[in-house]
């Protein structure tokens, strides 16, 4: 499978197979929490594979010359200059405060002084208003304000992994 734009550049996938054997993935006997995914090792392989491509994107697109933003390699190298807009490409980050967490665990079983939110029951979506979205890569991670950003399901929609180019400014 290729995904490319009408000027011939693209970014190649390898295609893969499945086959449906009719089980779950998990049997319903050896579920259980686990803490030990660590995602951040592929998030960042996906960042340096694609920066490049999302960044000669957003110059084709004229989101540069339009908006008159500068690209930033790095979020480190953003200044921090509320009239001048800056591009940078990284990988979003969704904190969401009602997702278990292992220290909190530890703190419930050993009586260790971490607040926590109340347990949502499993299988619930565990959106908060107190969520926010990051953008980090090798660098830095910036917290982002999605206030202006319409409409607010936009928002709600947005998971941690992606990929993405941000244009604005750092107040």
């Amino acid at each position: 499978m290729m995904c490319s734009d009408e000027q011939g550049g693209g970014v190649v996938r390898a295609e893969g197979e499945y086959v449906y054997t009719g089980r779950r993935a998990l049997e319903e006997s050896t579920r259980s929490l686990s803490y030990t995914t660590q995602y951040a090792g592929i998030y960042f392989c996906r960042l340096n594979q694609l920066r490049e491509a999302i960044g000669k994107r957003a110059e084709h697109a004229s989101i540069v010359s339009r908006w008159n933003a500068t690209p930033v390699q790095r979020i480190v190298e953003l200044t921090q200059n509320p009239d001048q807009l800056q591009v940078v490409v990284g990988v979003l980050f969704r904190e969401m405060t009602l997702k278990p967490s292992i220290l909190k665990e530890y703190a419930s079983q050993t009586g260790a002084l971490i607040p926590f939110p109340p347990r949502q029951p499993a299988g619930r979506y565990l959106r908060s208003d107190e969520d926010y979205v990051v953008l980090e890569d090798e660098s830095a991670r910036l917290k982002l304000d999605l206030s202006q950003c319409e409409p607010a399901s936009w928002r709600d929609s947005l998971a941690s992994g992606l990929v993405v180019g941000v244009i604005g400014s750092r107040d």
